[in-house]
């Protein structure tokens, strides 16, 4: 156990040191479990944890890999432990561009002959269900593909699942369990005929005692335990909503992306944010899209730097205001520039009007559909490849303004200040874990407003 705790920034408490010697003893070869899940709430110490099992793994010629659901998760993971860190989708699959414009996620060949440590971050996000758009398509449920992925490369090969169980689970159409696959022994042990261990971090550690944020969190968590799954508790409450529209402009800052965000429950609020805000970032500009501008992808889109994924957060560098049209839609060029893991690029490709203007940052089944026949009737080279990166128009980015997002969309980030608009009448269920979900989002401080 000694050998994880040196690489500890704290001294363990008695849970933790529990903890550590079961994950000390699971690492290990001759261990018979294959699947570990790290349960544990906000301020516990999982990722200091799973930094601890990552250093020592890589200094003891071991090998280990971590990876989270999103973009965003993986950015934050990789700014708090500094390794290499991977979205779950880059890790284990070949993306393919399909006809209509979507993308196909095939397996890929796994070539870790080693005996390997898989460590998932945020893994109350991964999803057992099929899902139902047919933009992205794969043969399986991400987590069956996850598993198969680990064990294709040697069957010895282990994964530990790190997760917060009082996070929202993943969307899940209205008749189905609302629930975390990856988190739940008995579903991997029946699923998947794996032998899982469990151990879950409940004790808050005494530098994050005097927290508002985790002290709210704690309280909501609490609840939640008692099976108050509808618990409504509001963080500190703003009177105007033009003092959180002050107080975010203040706080927000283009070069530091985690500074400030507003969480909202409806897409319908999420634009109203994103209007009001945008109307005073940019009074005097008529344009669709400005210089400085904060986007989020809604789209898989392919680019000459590899796939850019549905969430990535991007910043307008240059827009031109004069658009072409292509099937009753309106497209400009457009420069973006993204940051991966403290690695920026920057993409100039079309975006589509349209996309920015719909209510939720997509267009609409019959708008692609009509894309795609221009596409087939108009491009020689697109009709014969039936590859989307030959047309630029159906390639072209889908995206929204990125200073409000929805909790789902917010999940896995982390901001210092968070300014939540709940609207919790219309949450039918998992209104606590919503809640909790969207207070945990704030490093520092988390308000709340509702009409």
């Amino acid at each position: 156990m000694g050998s994880f705790e040196k690489y500890l920034p704290f001294t363990p408490n008695k849970e933790q040191r529990r903890v550590l010697t079961d994950l000390f003893r699971f690492v290990n070869p001759d261990d018979d479990r294959d699947v570990m899940i790290l349960k544990g709430a906000a301020g516990t110490g999982k990722t200091s944890i799973l930094e601890a099992i990552n250093r020592y793994i890589n200094e003891n010629s071991m090998s280990c890999k971590l990876a989270a659901p999103t973009g965003r998760a993986a950015n934050v993971l990789h700014s708090k432990v500094r390794a290499d860190v991977k979205t779950v989708h880059s890790m284990i699959f070949i993306p393919e561009s399909l006809n209509n414009g979507g993308v196909k996620f095939n397996l890929r060949e796994a070539n870790n002959d080693g005996h390997t440590i898989y460590i998932i971050d945020e893994s109350s996000m991964i999803s057992d269900s099929m899902g139902i758009t047919d933009q992205y398509i794969s043969d399986e449920p991400l987590l069956t593909s996850l598993i198969r992925y680990v064990k294709m490369g040697n069957e010895n090969n282990k994964i530990i699942f790190v997760g917060d169980p009082y996070q929202l689970p993943p969307v899940v159409s209205d008749h189905e369990r609302s629930f975390s696959p990856a988190l739940e022994v008995e579903y991997l042990r029946n699923r998947f005929k794996m032998t899982p261990g469990e151990n879950q971090l409940t004790q808050v550690m005494r530098q994050s005692d005097n927290s508002p944020v985790l002290n709210l969190a704690t309280e909501i968590r609490d609840e939640i335990e008692k099976g108050n799954n509808m618990y409504c508790r509001y963080p500190d409450r703003i009177n105007g909503w033009w003092h959180i529209r002050d107080s975010y402009l203040e706080n927000f800052d283009i070069n530091k992306l985690d500074r400030v965000t507003v969480i909202c429950h409806t897409n319908k609020d999420v634009n109203w944010w994103n209007k009001t805000l945008r109307d005073e970032m940019f009074p005097d500009s008529g344009n669709l899209l400005c210089k400085g501008e904060l986007i989020t992808i809604h789209k898989n889109t392919w680019t000459e730097n590899g796939l850019i994924y549905n969430g990535d957060v991007g910043v307008v560098k240059k827009f031109n205001p004069i658009p072409r049209k292509c099937a009753n839609l309106h497209f400009s060029e457009c420069e973006i520039e993204f940051t991966k893991r403290d690695e920026s690029f920057s993409i100039e490709k079309l975006v589509c009007w349209e996309s920015i203007l719909s209510p939720n940052g997509n267009l609409y089944t019959e708008q692609e559909t009509q894309l795609f026949a221009s596409a087939m009737k108009s491009n020689p080279k697109f009709r014969e490849s039936k590859n989307v990166m030959d047309d630029e128009y159906l390639n072209a980015f889908r995206l929204r303004y990125g200073y409000a997002s929805t909790c789902h969309k917010a999940q896995g980030g982390e901001w210092d200040t968070v300014f939540i608009h709940p609207y919790l009448q219309a949450i039918k269920r998992d209104r606590a874990k919503w809640m909790y979900t969207a207070c945990t989002r704030a490093r520092n401080e988390v308000f709340s407003w509702s009409n």
